[in-house]
């Protein structure tokens, strides 16, 4: 399959893409700077070790967690040490032979994991991580999930809702697995229910293009989403491999502090109780009488105009002030 070399550019820091193996060594990172996360949809890692071993391989980036969905229930403690210096933790439903959550996470990261949380129709595993860079510790929460197909659990948005709820306190979080949501079906009443669940807490996709592509279609089920993001830099997308009938998923996410260039402070209306008193003097020293005369459209763009105009000199457009032009990512 060859790629069809999309790119989209946000605010010049977010890339994501499709690629191929010799398009993602182009990548030009300096590993340490970054949090590197992969998934993929394995469709049994017991049938798909071997090539999984093999793409990250040929990939040749020390990727710190793996996150794999639909593991399947067969010899998964066989497979704990086939990355080493990686961590193995899973969590499926032994009822059912195609299930499974399961994450690699690097030895050299500090990281807590929660197997007993619980989300309606889905296997979940949530870790907490540490990540040490430059002095600094980058604090993130992961919400890894297998949902199965088929109809929203009614559960499911309240269970994970909660759960964002309770990792509130570090706004750096990220959602990653196979939700079998597609997210470019925007008349789909379970879509919008996710994305306006989701967008309460600042989520966003960085994984923009379709993740499993067919011969009758394509969708975009694989997420990653992020709540972190504030202008750092992000490489993101796609990888064309045939292990199963979903595409990998990546993101590098910046370790980096940010600095905030002065063109890049937003223009706010500051509503002092001055400036409210100046808008009420203003409006009150108008005479309002209307000519009966006089179309009704025409009296009301008079009447727009005029009381516009009263609150931009009131409230007139000011630079945002930072306490700090440096975002501390800790």
């Amino acid at each position: 399959m060859s790629s069809p070399n999309i790119k989209m550019n946000l605010q010049d820091n977010f890339y994501t893409d499709y690629k191929d193996v010799l398009d993602f060594k182009t990548i030009n990172i300096i590993e340490s700077s970054y949090l590197k996360i992969f998934h993929l949809n394995i469709c049994s890692l017991n049938k798909h070790h071997d090539e999984l071993l093999g793409l990250l391989a040929t990939l040749k980036i020390g990727f710190d967690i793996i996150v794999l969905s639909e593991l399947w229930v067969y010899n998964l403690e066989l497979y704990k040490n086939i990355l080493p210096g990686f961590n193995f933790h899973f969590n499926i439903d032994t009822t059912n032979q195609a299930s499974g959550i399961g994450i690699f996470i690097s030895s050299e990261l500090d990281y807590d994991c929660q197997l007993d949380f619980q989300i309606g129709g889905c296997e979940y595993i949530q870790i907490q991580v540490n990540v040490f860079h430059k002095t600094i510790k980058h604090k993130y929460y992961l919400h890894c999930i297998y949902r199965h197909p088929g109809p929203l659990h009614p559960s499911f948005n309240n269970d994970l809702e909660n759960y964002i709820k309770k990792c509130k306190k570090i706004n750096k979080q990220i959602i990653i697995g196979d939700i079998n949501i597609n997210i470019l079906d925007a008349k789909c009443p379970q879509t919008n229910a996710y994305l306006d669940m989701i967008s309460e807490y600042s989520f966003l996709p960085l994984i923009l293009k379709p993740t499993r592509i067919t011969d009758t279609g394509s969708t975009l089920i694989d997420h990653i989403m992020y709540n972190g993001y504030d202008g750092h830099k992000i490489y993101s997308g796609n990888i064309f491999s045939d292990i199963s009938d979903h595409l990998p998923n990546y993101a590098f996410i910046s370790l980096s502090l940010i600095k905030l260039q002065n063109k890049e402070r937003p223009l706010i209306r500051i509503h002092t109780k001055e400036n409210i008193e100046n808008f009420v003097n203003k409006v009150s020293s108008i005479d309002w009488a209307i000519d009966k005369k006089e179309n009704a459209d025409y009296l009301f763009n008079k009447f727009y105009s005029t009381f516009q105009t009263c609150y931009e000199e009131s409230f007139s457009l000011k630079k945002y002030l930072l306490k700090s032009s440096i975002l501390n990512h800790g």
